[in-house]
């Protein structure tokens, strides 16, 4: 086996929003030099492992368990973004500051559970948003 394969994959959760994803992976290889990596979609990223149905919730977290137990996975990078339809767009929200604020209390959440699940994961939450022509990447954990 070569080396490139014994290193075990990071896992990226994001939104399903086919504005964000390209950024994310890109992201994810320049900033941490990255290559192998898991993407695991769903509509509004970590908003349904927190507050869906009970069964949406184990469905996501058996997913992480797999890629935890059979791939090694040790990284996870969670994502969420600026006008998200699951919760509602940008519109749903007084301004960009509180939309902002409502993601990162939720990636925060998100991280806090993904950490006290899984012994020795390391974890980080960003928030995208398009500006000047590009997406940008907040840091939250």
């Amino acid at each position: 086996m070569t080396k490139h394969l014994m290193v075990a994959p990071a896992l990226i959760l994001c939104c399903v929003d086919y504005r964000y994803i390209q950024a994310i992976q890109a992201f994810v290889t320049s900033r941490f030099g990255i290559r192998r990596y898991n993407v695991k979609t769903d509509a509004g990223a970590t908003k349904m492992l927190l507050i869906g149905h009970r069964a949406v919730r184990a469905w996501i977290l058996q997913n992480l368990q797999l890629a935890y137990e059979r791939q090694g996975v040790r990284r996870v990078f969670l994502f969420h973004h600026q006008d998200c339809l699951l919760y509602g767009g940008s519109q749903a929200f007084k301004s960009l500051q509180q939309e902002a604020l409502t993601h990162t209390r939720h990636l925060v959440k998100a991280t806090r559970l993904l950490r006290s699940q899984f012994q020795g994961l390391r974890v980080r939450a960003f928030y995208a948003y398009p500006a000047r022509g590009t997406i940008l990447f907040k840091a939250v954990t």
